[in-house]
């Protein structure tokens, strides 16, 4: 299994956002384009690893930012 996974946004604002805040926080993540095999209104996604996902989805709950899901990058 991958240890690198990827958030992904209904918005280009939602994902901007987040990354924000998530640097913010200390957070490391990466700013990607959106894997073809996903599908989404939002061209972006987040590379985040793992080992940090229980952080990043508290931090972004309490920001109240939206996101589709959160799926291993294969």
């Amino acid at each position: 299994m991958s240890q690198d996974q990827i958030i992904i946004f209904q918005s280009t604002h939602q994902a901007l956002k987040a990354e924000k805040t998530l640097k913010r926080a200390n957070l490391k993540c990466k700013m990607i384009p959106l894997p073809r095999k996903f599908s989404s209104n939002c061209g972006l996604a987040l590379k985040i690893d793992l080992a940090i996902k229980p952080q990043i989805e508290a931090v972004l709950l309490d920001n109240s930012i939206e996101y589709q899901g959160i799926y291993d990058m294969e």
